[in-house]
C-alpha cells in the first residue's frame, strides 16, 4: 500500500485546517479505477510542519480540500507503489495580514489579490490598446508607462473615490449603495472613522426574569471603549480580542453566567455580538480568546464582522458551523463525538458538536442521545442545549410524548435567553413555529423571529444587526415586507405583484408546509380547501419572495451594466479617433497623448466591469432568478384551475357526500404535488447556481494562476537581465583592471648622448641621478609609467654641459636622445 502526507500551508496551526476529499482516478497501471473510491479526511493546516497520513492504494488520485473559507484547492498526485508522497496544498490567496489568519480561514476577509488581478488585466489591456493605437514601432518604455498609469488609475480609483463609484453603483444598482452625499456628510471620513466597540450592560441581560429577546435590543453599552489589537487602515479593519478567566475548579463544570454581549457602532449601524466565553481549550486546560474582526465597508455603508476563537483544535470547525454549510460538517463527526463527551469542560464546544451530530450524524448510532440531555441538565445558562434537546426530540421522536417534551425544550431555551450560535436560532424558530398557536408559543416566535431576521448567517455564533436597516427610499416604495395588493409595473423589468403578499412573510426556501393534520382532516370541505390553499400560498408567497429578492438585487446590474459599457465603449472610441485626428493635423501638441491615456483608463475600467461580471454571474443569475419565479407563476395558475376542476366536478355530482372523500384525496394529491413541483424548482436553481458558481471559481482561479504565471516570468526575466548586467559589468571591470595593471607597468629606455665631453656622464630621472657612464649610451630601466623630465650633465674643459626632455613613458622599451650644449 502507499500513503499520502496532507496538509494546507497557513501560517497558523490548527488540527482541522481543511476537509480533504480523495477520490482515485486509475489505478498503478493506468487503467481508470472501477472501484472508484472517494476518501474524506480532515487534514492540519500549519507552517512547515507534519501532515495527516492517509493510506491509500497505488494510482492517480485527485485532492480536493475544502478550507473553512469556503476555498477548494484542488491538485493531482500519482502514487507510485509503497510510496509516501507530501502533498502541500497551497492557496491562491494569502491573508493580508499575518494577525488576521484566523478570519482569512474562517472566511470572514478576503485577500488583496482581486485589486492585484484587477490592476493587471487593465496593464495588459493598455498594453495591447496602446501597441495598436501607436503601432508596432511605438516606444516599448512609453507603451509600458501607459499600462502602469492605466494600472494605477484602478487601484486609484479602488481605494480613494469611493464617493463617485458609489455614486455610479448607486445608479446602476437601484440604490442599493448608498448615495455620495451619504458618504460625504458624516463628520469624519470613512475612511479613517473607527468603530466602536464596547461590552453591553450585563444586568439587564441576566437573572431569571430578563428577556434577552427584548432587552437585547433596548439595552445601551455603557463599558469604556475597547482598544482593538491590531489595526490595518488602509482595508478598514480592526481586531479586538475577549477573554474570560476560567474558574479555578477544575473537577466543576463550568459557569456560563453572565452572559456577555459586545456591542459594535459606526455611523448609524450597531450590532450585538455574543461572546463565546469562557473558552477552555480543547486540548488543554487553559482559556482562549474570543476574536472579533470589525470591517468599515465605506462604499456599502455597512460593517463586516466577524468572529473566531483562537483555539487550534476547534476554531476552524467555525467555519462549517454555519446555518447554510452545517451539513457539509458530516467528515467531523468523529471530532463532534470528542467535544460532546467531554461537554463539562467545555459546553459551548460541545453545544457546537451537537449541532453537528444531529446535522449530519449516523442516525443508527444514539449513544451520544443522553449526552444532550445532560448537556441541557448541567448547563441551565446555555440556551443551545435545550435547543439541541427539542432538536433531538423532534428528529427521533417516538410517540405524543416527546412531542410534548420537545415543545417544552424550546420554551426552556426561549427562556433562557439568546442561543450562542446562529444555527441555535434559526432550529429555535422552526421548533417553535411548529407548536404555532398553542399557549405560550405565538408570542415567543415573534421575537426570536424578531432576532432571526437580523441574523448574520455567514457566521457560526449569533450576531444581531440591532439597528435598522439602511434602505433607499425606491427599495422602500418596493420591499417585499409591505402588503402589495394592486400589481404595479416597475423600472428595471420588476414583476408586478403575482398576489396579495403577507407582511409576515419570510423569505426562505428551507421552510416547509405546516399541515397540522389532525385539525386539518376534521374541518368540512369547504373550510379544509381553504385552508390548504391558504397554506399553500404561504409557502407559495416564501419561495416567490425568495427569488424576488434575489432578482431584484441582480436586476439593475443586468439591465443598466450593458449600457454603461456601450456608453463607455462609445466614448473611449471617440477619443481614439480623435487622437488620430490631433496627430494627423499637428494640433494641439501633446494632447493627443492625453486623449490616449483617457481611452486607455476607460478601456481599463470596460475591463474591470467584465471581469467583476464574469466573476459574479449577476447577469445569468438574474435570468435564472427569473425563470424561477415565472415557473412559480406557472404552478400556482395550473393549481388553482385544477382547484377550479374539482369544485366544479364535485358541485356537479349527484351524491355529494358520497363523492367527497374521492374530491378530498384529489385535492390533497394536487397540494403534494404542487410541494414538490417547488422542491424541484429550489433543487433545479441550486445545482444550476452550483454549477454557475464553480464554472466562476474555475475562471477567477485561472485568472490568478495565469496572472500569477505572468508576474512571475517578469520576476524571472529582470532576474535573467539582472544576471547578464551582473556578468558583463564584471567582465568590463576585469578587462579595466587589466588594462590599468599593464599600464602600472615600469618603462625602460636607451638614453642616447649627443656631443663631446669629457671623463663621465650624469644621466638623472626626476631630478634622481639614475646612471653613469664614460661613453654615449646610457641604459636605465624600472622608469614609472607616465611623463617623466630626464636630464643628462656633463664637463668639456671648464665648460659644464647640460640637456633635459621631458618624456612620456609607457611600459615597455623605448628610445631618447639628449644633446649636450
Amino acid at each position: 500500500m502507499s500513503s499520502l502526507r496532507l496538509r494546507v500551508q497557513k501560517h497558523l496551526e490548527t488540527s482541522m485546517g481543511a476537509v480533504a476529499t480523495l477520490r482515485q482516478i486509475t489505478d498503478e497501471s493506468g487503467q481508470p479505477s472501477s472501484l472508484r473510491k472517494q476518501l474524506d479526511v480532515v487534514i492540519p493546516a500549519n507552517n512547515l510542519g507534519t501532515g495527516r497520513t492517509v493510506t491509500i492504494s497505488p494510482g492517480l488520485w485527485v485532492v480536493e480540500a475544502t478550507l473553512p473559507s469556503g476555498e477548494l484547492i484542488t491538485t493531482q498526485v500519482d502514487v507510485a507503489p509503497g510510496k509516501d508522497v507530501p502533498v502541500v496544498l497551497q492557496s491562491a490567496e494569502h491573508s493580508p495580514r499575518e494577525w488576521l489568519s484566523w478570519q482569512y480561514l474562517l472566511g470572514n476577509v478576503e485577500s488583496q489579490a482581486t485589486l492585484e488581478l484587477l490592476r493587471q488585466r487593465a496593464r495588459r489591456m493598455a498594453k495591447r490598446l496602446a501597441r495598436e493605437a501607436l503601432g508596432k514601432s511605438a516606444d516599448p518604455k512609453f507603451v509600458e508607462r501607459i499600462a502602469e498609469s492605466a494600472a494605477d488609475a484602478v487601484a486609484y480609483l479602488w481605494h480613494m473615490l469611493a464617493a463617485p463609484f458609489a455614486a455610479v453603483l448607486r445608479f446602476v444598482t437601484n440604490g442599493k449603495f448608498p448615495s455620495e452625499t451619504a458618504i460625504t456628510e458624516e463628520p469624519a471620513s470613512a475612511e479613517t472613522e473607527d468603530a466602536t466597540v464596547r461590552l453591553l450592560a450585563a444586568d439587564t441581560l441576566s437573572g431569571s426574569d430578563a428577556d434577552h429577546w427584548s432587552a437585547l435590543f433596548s439595552n445601551d453599552a455603557t463599558d469604556s471603549p475597547h482598544s482593538p489589537m491590531m489595526v490595518a487602515q488602509d482595508i478598514g479593519t480592526s481586531v479586538y480580542d475577549f477573554e474570560r478567566p476560567l474558574s479555578p475548579h477544575l473537577d466543576q463544570p463550568i459557569d456560563l453566567l453572565p452572559r456577555e454581549f459586545v456591542s459594535v457602532t459606526w455611523r448609524n449601524e450597531r450590532y450585538a455580538i455574543s461572546l463565546p466565553l469562557p473558552w477552555p481549550a480543547v486540548d488543554g486546560e487553559t482559556g482562549v480568546a474570543a476574536q472579533i474582526m470589525v470591517r468599515r465597508l465605506p462604499v456599502e455603508g455597512r460593517l463586516q464582522i466577524g468572529v473566531a476563537v483562537l483555539d487550534r483544535t476547534f476554531g476552524p470547525l467555525a467555519g462549517f458551523m454555519t446555518a447554510a454549510t452545517l451539513p457539509k460538517a458530516a467528515v467531523v463527526v468523529e471530532q463532534a463525538y470528542d467535544m460532546l463527551f467531554n461537554k463539562t469542560r467545555n459546553p459551548l464546544a460541545a453545544g457546537a458538536a451537537g449541532y453537528v451530530l444531529i446535522a449530519a450524524g449516523d442516525a443508527a448510532k444514539r449513544d451520544w442521545h443522553e449526552w444532550i440531555d445532560n448537556l441541557e441538565r448541567l448547563f441551565p445558562g446555555f440556551p443551545d442545549g435545550a435547543v439541541l434537546r427539542g432538536s433531538l426530540l423532534l428528529r427521533y421522536a417516538r410517540d405524543q410524548a416527546e412531542i410534548s417534551q420537545a415543545r417544552e425544550a424550546f420554551l426552556h431555551a426561549y427562556d433562557r435567553g439568546i442561543p450562542y450560535f446562529s444555527t441555535g436560532v434559526s432550529w429555535l424558530l422552526d421548533g417553535l413555529m411548529l407548536f404555532s398557536g398553542e399557549p405560550r408559543v405565538d408570542d415567543r416566535v415573534a421575537k426570536v423571529q424578531r432576532v432571526a431576521r437580523r441574523l448574520d448567517l455567514s457566521q457560526a455564533f449569533t450576531i444581531v444587526r440591532l439597528s435598522e436597516q439602511q434602505r433607499s427610499r425606491k427599495q422602500q416604495r418596493t420591499s417585499l415586507d409591505a402588503s402589495r395588493s394592486t400589481p404595479v409595473a416597475a423600472e428595471n423589468g420588476d414583476l408586478s405583484a403575482m398576489s396579495d403578499i403577507a407582511s409576515d412573510i419570510v423569505p426562505t426556501t428551507f421552510s416547509t408546509i405546516d399541515l397540522q393534520p389532525e385539525a386539518t382532516a376534521s374541518l368540512d370541505l369547504t373550510e379544509f380547501v381553504n385552508t390548504l390553499l391558504e397554506k399553500l400560498r404561504k409557502l407559495k408567497d416564501e419561495r416567490f419572495a425568495y427569488y424576488e429578492n434575489l432578482r431584484r438585487e441582480n436586476s439593475a446590474w443586468a439591465n443598466k451594466s450593458r449600457r454603461w459599457l456601450a456608453l463607455l465603449g462609445s466614448l473611449a472610441f471617440l477619443l481614439t479617433a480623435l487622437t488620430a485626428a490631433l496627430r494627423f493635423t499637428g494640433w494641439f501638441d501633446g494632447w493627443d497623448k492625453n486623449a490616449l491615456l483617457a481611452a486607455l483608463a476607460i478601456y481599463a475600467i470596460m475591463g474591470t466591469i467584465s471581469f467583476y461580471e464574469k466573476g459574479t454571474t449577476k447577469t445569468s443569475d438574474y435570468f435564472r432568478h427569473l425563470s424561477v419565479i415565472l415557473s412559480i407563476r406557472d404552478l400556482w395558475t395550473k393549481l388553482q384551475f385544477a382547484l377550479l376542476g374539482e369544485a366544479i366536478a364535485l358541485k356537479k355530482a349527484d351524491d355529494k357526500l358520497a363523492a367527497e372523500p374521492a374530491a378530498r384525496a384529489r385535492i390533497i394529491a394536487l397540494a403534494e404535488a404542487f410541494c414538490n413541483d417547488l422542491n424541484k424548482l429550489s433543487a433545479s436553481e441550486l445545482a444550476d447556481w452550483r454549477t454557475a458558481f464553480m464554472s466562476s471559481l474555475t475562471e477567477l482561479s485561472e485568472t490568478a494562476k495565469k496572472g500569477s504565471d505572468d508576474v512571475a516570468k517578469q520576476l524571472q526575466d529582470a532576474v535573467k537581465a539582472a544576471e547578464k548586467s551582473a556578468t558583463d559589468a564584471k567582465a568590463a571591470a576585469e578587462t579595466a583592471a587589466k588594462a590599468a595593471a599593464e599600464a602600472a607597468k615600469p618603462g625602460s629606455v636607451n638614453v642616447t648622448i649627443v656631443g663631446e665631453f669629457d671623463g663621465e656622464v650624469v644621466v638623472f630621472v626626476e631630478g634622481f641621478e639614475r646612471a653613469r657612464s664614460n661613453g654615449k649610451s646610457v641604459a636605465i630601466e624600472s622608469v614609472p609609467p607616465g611623463i617623466r623630465k630626464f636630464s643628462a650633465q656633463a664637463q668639456k674643459g671648464a665648460n659644464k654641459l647640460e640637456a633635459s626632455q621631458m618624456v612620456e613613458i609607457k611600459p615597455g622599451l623605448q628610445n631618447l636622445t639628449l644633446a649636450l650644449t
